[in-house]
């Protein structure tokens, strides 16, 4: 199960990268931090970088701007053997994103506020 899970996985990445001529593929990152929720545990999400992951890929996440006061980013992933390529690409970028900003602890949401986006 785990080598077809593989191989599907490479087969998606490759193919779309041959059709499409491409370098990379970017996605978004997870979505902005959410509310932990202590007794329930957090709302799963399934990340975007788990297609490299499970293809045995490189990816990689850049700042990309802010929802609010919550970072987001840009995953980028590339195929079998192109992790150079792809911190080459990372750094670039990042740098004409310029969307890094040093980290800040944010207040704490107060008891029986609501999460936002359902989370």
């Amino acid at each position: 199960m785990r080598a077809e899970l593989r191989d599907l996985s490479r087969r998606s990445i490759d193919e779309t990268m041959d059709a499409h001529g491409l370098d990379a593929i970017a996605s978004p990152a997870n979505p902005p931090a959410w509310t932990t929720d202590c007794a329930r545990g957090d709302n799963d999400v399934i990340p975007s970088s788990t297609p490299a992951a499970v293809a045995g890929y490189p990816s990689l996440s850049v700042p990309a701007g802010f929802v609010d006061e919550l970072p987001v980013g840009l995953l980028l992933m590339a195929g079998d053997r192109q992790d150079a390529e792809l911190l080459s690409l990372g750094a670039a970028v990042e740098h004409r994103l310029d969307a890094w900003r040093a980290p800040r602890y944010l207040p704490s949401v107060p008891a029986g506020t609501a999460p936002r986006n359902g989370r």
